[in-house]
């Protein structure tokens, strides 16, 4: 009976630490939701504002995971899986923009563009004696 108690108390810990966690969570969502101002974000920059979008969606996305797991269901086969697959592609574009490391443009075989115009020239020449 020692044991049932020592597991009580542990999974009553636990959950009293998520219902501190929720708590904080909601009073920082409050100050979030009372200090958000559009005029504000108007001032920023593109790529300021895009960080700002993409982090509000990715948190309310992963609030909404751990909704779903603590209601027992996996949110790994819920579709807000893609939708987070998706934002963190943008977050990972903004980082790349942020800190210059974009990808390298494509390079061109200037051999084969070569050939390509040099066959594509006489395929022309021989249209132009048939017709």
């Amino acid at each position: 009976m020692t044991k049932k108690k020592e597991i009580d108390d542990e999974v009553l810990e636990k959950l009293q630490v998520i219902d501190e966690d929720i708590d904080s969570c909601m009073a920082q969502l409050k100050l979030f939701s009372a200090n958000f101002n559009l005029d504000h974000l108007e001032t920023l920059g593109p790529l300021d504002q895009a960080k700002i979008h993409l982090t509000s969606c990715y948190s309310l996305i992963s609030l909404f995971w751990i909704y779903l797991k603590l209601n027992g269901r996996n949110p790994s086969n819920h579709p807000i899986k893609k939708e987070k697959e998706r934002l963190r592609k943008y977050m990972d574009r903004v980082e790349e923009i942020e800190t210059g490391k974009t990808k390298p443009p494509l390079k061109v075989d200037q051999t084969a563009v070569k050939r390509y115009l040099s066959e594509q020239k006489k395929l022309q020449m021989v249209y132009k004696d048939r017709c």
